[in-house]
């Protein structure tokens, strides 16, 4: 008498739902890891250049960019989280040219990444809160009131102000450097 087909069945799943679970984790911490080592989440402000509201109204959107020398990265994002793909000429020397390969990710895309990535997040982990809470206020359809554009506003100075905060490292050569600095300052 052998084990049921069924019951060996149910047991592989098992194992399979296990493995992706770890893979899909994987996945999301090495993303939060590119984006916490080379990311930028912003809320970049727009006029509105066309329609009835053209040149007195203000758009924002919420945006994560990853660029990098070589492709393989971007390509990666591309592939497990979409968002859009681009290369620029970052300059060009007799000798060289270089290239830059720029990953990005809009609005509730943006948003919806962030989410998935964000238990991972270490060092941009405010900001993507801040970006995801900004983003929780988009609606469509409806005009905007001088409230609802200035609260938009303040969320994109929050963010701002908090990409110019940075922690300095608790090891004790860090901590070191930085007490003998601030001795000398003072």
């Amino acid at each position: 008498m052998g084990t049921p087909r069924k019951h060996i069945a149910s047991h592989l799943q098992i194992a399979y739902d296990v493995s992706m679970k770890r893979t899909r984790e994987n996945k999301l911490a090495y993303a939060a890891g590119i984006v916490d080592g080379e990311g930028c989440i912003a809320i970049y402000k727009k006029p509105i250049r066309n329609g009835q509201y053209k040149g007195v109204a203000t758009n924002y959107h919420l945006t994560v960019v990853i660029t990098q020398k070589d492709g393989k990265m971007v390509d990666w994002l591309y592939g497990n989280f979409g968002g859009s793909v681009s290369l620029h000429k970052k300059w060009e020397r007799p000798d060289e040219k270089c290239w830059a390969h720029e990953w990005t990710i809009n609005y509730q895309n943006a948003a919806n990444f962030l989410k998935q990535i964000l238990p991972f997040l270490v060092s941009k982990k405010r900001q993507a809160e801040i970006a995801i809470r900004f983003q929780s206020r988009i609606t469509f359809g409806q005009k905007l009131s001088s409230h609802e554009l200035n609260l938009r506003a303040q969320i994109a100075d929050e963010l701002k102000a908090e990409k110019r905060t940075y922690t300095f490292s608790q090891h004790e050569n860090v901590q070191r450097r930085v007490r003998d600095e601030h001795a000398i300052v003072q």
